[in-house]
């Protein structure tokens, strides 16, 4: 499935406008809908709050395309969009429907220069639904999954891992963990082969209606729970190398990648203060300021989320008692976005908990170096 390619420049004055205006153009956009929902079922079963949220989602993304002016990122999400509502019982009907809603709300609440730099955009989006629907019916529109980045026999150990998370058999899933490291007597193997791929198939089955959020829960909550037990016994407490924290960015809710890298540098020597999800950027620099870290890792599941961590790193590199510490950012995230990794003003950007162990490496052999 190929969608037509992209190309568009919306100024930084009318992405800012757009911003600016993202709760009136919301809420323009909820009440619109909601009344299409009086003469058409456009959202299946699903209640009022799981198309509001879509809505928000949607214009705090749009914010970071405008800023960027990052179509890749849009031409790789968009798909995911369609057909993960899609599959939860969201009617085709709704895409057309509530793209024109979004124009018509930019019409009315922007001015005309900006509307006439976003509305290109919408009408893009418009052109690429029949291609993107053709490729859902087809089966050639391909999500990636844990099958890409394994052998046949890790796909077997990651979908038995998840099944026990998914039926709540907490005791069985923490001996199959138990069971994987003693065989290899690396935590951060079992960590990265097992757990993570477990995560991403337990999200691919919600996105695909398999399963309800109060699994995707359930899974969540009981990966941390084995997550913690084996911190205590396999985690050094010795200090080698200097001093990490680890935080996922505000609005993000998913930790558990943000908790494992914490882990592995923690195995490797770091002192690391672990902050979890959702950390409010002035709280977070009022931190910086007491533990005077080395390294800071900000966590990034959600593409909506970029411009959150942007503005972050910008008012940390504008503290001079600050802008010695080297940020790194890494996520799912950026695995949908074309450039970001070069535009969001970290000093890295990993895309593995390999990777970023071996970028603080090189960092603190720099440092110990000076």
């Amino acid at each position: 499935m190929d969608l037509k390619p992209f190309t568009h420049h919306v100024s930084h004055a009318s992405a800012r406008e757009f911003e600016q205006n993202l709760d009136s153009l919301v809420s323009s956009v909820d009440k619109r809908m909601t009344v299409k929902l009086e003469e058409e079922n456009l959202i299946g079963h699903n209640p009022l709050s799981v198309m509001y949220d879509n809505h928000e989602n949607h214009g705090n993304l749009m914010v970071n395309i405008f800023f960027f002016n990052d179509y890749a990122l849009l031409a790789n999400i968009f798909p995911w969009v369609i057909s993960s509502y899609t599959a939860r019982g969201f009617s085709r009907n709704y895409f057309p429907e509530v793209l024109d809603q979004w124009k018509k709300a930019a019409a009315q609440h922007l001015s005309s220069e900006a509307s006439e730099e976003i509305l290109p955009v919408y009408e893009w989006m418009e052109e690429a639904l029949p291609v993107i629907e053709e490729g859902i019916e087809s089966g050639t529109l391909v999500i990636k999954d844990i099958n890409e980045a394994m052998q046949q026999s890790q796909v077997g150990e990651v979908k038995h891992f998840s099944d026990l998370l998914l039926r709540g058999k907490h005791n069985e899933a923490h001996q199959f963990v138990k069971q994987r490291i003693s065989s290899s007597d690396d935590l951060r193997t079992v960590y990265d082969a097992l757990i993570r791929p477990a995560m991403y198939e337990v999200g691919r089955l919600w996105e695909n209606n398999t399963i309800t959020v109060a699994h995707e829960h359930l899974a969540t909550s009981i990966i941390m729970r084995i997550i913690t037990y084996f911190y205590m016994d396999y985690v050094s407490s010795e200090v080698t190398k200097g001093k990490a924290v680890v935080t996922a960015a505000a609005n993000e809710y998913h930790e558990i990648g943000a908790r494992i890298i914490a882990d592995f540098l923690e195995m490797d020597g770091w002192d690391v203060t672990y902050l979890g999800a959702n950390m409010p950027a002035e709280e977070l620099l009022l931190m910086l300021g007491e533990e005077h870290p080395d390294i800071l890792c900000i966590s990034v599941t959600m593409a909506f989320n970029f411009t959150k961590v942007i503005r972050l790193i910008e008012m940390i590199r504008e503290r001079s008692s600050l802008r010695h510490i080297k940020i790194m950012a890494g996520g799912h995230a950026f695995t949908y976005s074309g450039g970001m990794a070069e535009k969001i003003g970290a000093d890295a950007v990993a895309l593995s908990a390999g990777a970023c162990l071996s970028i603080a490496e090189s960092w603190w052999n720099e440092a110990a170096h000076v």
